[in-house]
């Protein structure tokens, strides 16, 4: 029952992340905006969040970001000398996360966006052009982030052409709906 708040946030836009948790547990929020270092910041059940103190809800925020920016992030939390996180290890994805929505795109049609660090971009199209290897990429799409996806240059001839085409796969047991397709995708 893990919660942000709001889901798509202006920019500047603190968001609240919120979890159920066994009462007695400590819990912290860990978040990165884009793909820079790891933040860490308390969730509490306390007074100020949902439900009151002691009722095993637990809040944290997350600072407002720029237009644009993808924050991602998960939980790690002790309870009775037990560690777990959220998402769970293993999940094959390691954050959910927020694009912060940019005031600049207007349009009637649905937002796809794509995050992926320059070095492996770089990487893929200067090196990896002509064979199958992927590279970390983020998706996002109507408020919904898909952190452990991969992406490569796909396609025969236009491999070579200066805009390639990318074939981009989620992670095991995460589908994207898309209004084109009559069914979830996972790739």
């Amino acid at each position: 029952q893990v919660v942000a708040a709001p889901n798509q946030p202006d920019p500047g836009q603190a968001v609240s992340v919120t979890g159920r948790l066994p009462v007695g547990s400590t819990a912290d929020l860990v978040y990165k905006v884009m793909f820079g270092a790891e933040q860490t910041v308390p969730m509490l059940d306390d007074a100020a969040s949902p439900g009151g103190a002691g009722d095993g809800f637990y809040a944290g925020t997350i600072p407002g970001q720029a237009a644009g920016r993808l924050v991602r992030y998960r939980l790690a939390a002790e309870s009775g000398g037990t560690a777990f996180t959220f998402p769970a290890a293993g999940e094959g994805y390691t954050y959910e996360g927020v694009v912060v929505r940019d005031p600049a795109v207007v349009t009637n049609l649905p937002v796809f966006s794509w995050f992926m660090e320059d070095a492996v971009h770089d990487d893929l199209l200067a090196n990896h052009r002509y064979d199958n290897v992927t590279g970390a990429a983020v998706i996002a799409y109507q408020g919904q982030v898909f952190d452990g996806a991969t992406m490569r240059v796909r396609g025969q001839s236009s491999r070579s052409l200066p805009k390639v085409n990318w074939k981009i796969e989620l992670p095991a047991g995460r589908e994207i709906t898309l209004p084109m397709f009559p069914y979830p995708l996972d790739e």
